[in-house]
């Protein structure tokens, strides 16, 4: 290790409580007002996406933060689009808020962000409960089970803010309800195939990158 490693470690070593303190109180005021599209909403997740994109840089790399960014986007649109047409995975909705929004197919542009954004904090939350596999992914077991865990990380979030946004805030309307407070199971699981989906192509292009680098 450098002596520039050594002092960048030590840096960040100095600054990661007030990191993890700042992200956890953007999360809980992001959580805490989810239902309710504000000004101050919408400004606690444009916060809660740069400090995303600003974490995965320093953590991976401008580049890999960028691979992570563009699957989320990518994934996220096209399943979502594919919902609204068909009802699968997540179910048949409609979203109500943003209609001056640019859209990618029927749905908001705001919406490939905010996967993101939680989708990274998942990813990162997901590789401590597995003692950093996301270092790791050579093992077989870290391939595998990393993308599971974050992707119930994932769904859990969802499990949080999905119905007031679809009842008090009427962000989204679900055409057939369902049995989570007019939220359909289907959703659940539609999170967690789509999640899935992003952390397993991250974790493969994690493992490639790092072979080619070693």
């Amino acid at each position: 290790m450098t002596l520039d490693n050594v002092a960048r470690s030590r840096f960040w070593a100095r600054q990661e409580p007030a990191l993890w303190l700042a992200i956890a109180g953007i999360l809980a005021a992001a959580i805490g007002v989810s239902w309710n599209p504000t000004p101050l909403a919408q400004a606690l997740a444009a916060i809660f996406i740069g400090c995303a994109l600003v974490h995965a840089t320093f953590d991976y790399g401008p580049r890999r933060a960028l691979v992570l960014f563009v699957a989320c986007n990518a994934i996220a649109f096209a399943m979502e689009n594919l919902s609204t047409a068909t009802g699968f995975p997540f179910g048949v909705y409609h979203f109500e808020v943003g209609p001056n929004l640019s859209h990618v197919g029927l749905i908001p542009i705001i919406v490939g962000p905010l996967w993101f954004g939680a989708g990274y904090f998942s990813w990162v939350v997901a590789s401590v409960l597995l003692d950093g596999a996301d270092r790791q992914l050579h093992r077989p077991f870290n391939l595998i089970a990393l993308p599971v865990v974050a992707a119930f990380v994932m769904t859990q979030w969802d499990l949080v803010m999905d119905a007031p946004n679809a009842t008090i805030a009427m962000v989204w309307i679900w055409h057939d309800g369902g049995g989570v407070f007019v939220v359909p199971l289907s959703n659940y699981l539609g999170w967690l195939l789509t999640s899935w989906l992003i952390f397993y192509a991250f974790a493969l292009y994690l493992r490639r990158s790092c072979r080619i680098q070693g």
